[in-house]
């Protein structure tokens, strides 16, 4: 399936209403760009910002919803902490694996606390297939979503 800005916002919207009320209220502006990661969030004053891979045109719907459930979530770990906390974490990511780990995995225990374990266990198989870190452990992730179970 070929995705685009209008399939974003069409799945960002239906997020935002079933699973982020908090997130209602705000501008979330959407990007789509030629860039290595699969998704990245910003949140300044005036609205948060998702930037999207254009790689992710080629993905499947229900992967580039996964993506968006994350990215998400750190928008409203962002708004919950304030815009000047925010923008100091960010700093401290862009320098510190420690930091770029804890930031992730709060997104993740968001995501699991939200009732997206499923896509958890699946975006951490994804992650480690690629050769890619994940920030918690099978047993972890496990662990949270007994924790979190309704």
């Amino acid at each position: 399936m070929i995705l685009g800005i209008e399939i974003y916002r069409k799945i960002i919207d239906e997020l935002v209403e079933k699973s982020f009320p908090e997130l209602k209220n705000n501008k979330i502006y959407i990007k789509e760009k030629n860039v290595k990661y699969r998704a990245h969030v910003s949140y300044f004053p005036w609205g948060m910002r998702i930037i999207v891979s254009d790689k992710l045109r080629k993905f499947p719907e229900k992967i580039v919803k996964r993506i968006l459930v994350h990215e998400l979530c750190h928008l409203e770990l962002f708004l919950n902490q304030g815009i000047i906390k925010t923008n100091l974490v960010y700093l401290a990511y862009l320098i510190s694996q420690k930091v770029r780990k804890k930031t992730e995995a709060e997104a993740i225990i968001l995501m699991i606390k939200k009732g997206y374990g499923k896509e958890v266990i699946e975006a951490r198989k994804d992650n480690l297939k690629r050769g890619l870190r994940y920030a918690l452990t099978d047993k972890e992730i496990k662990s949270y979503i007994k924790k979190f179970r309704k």
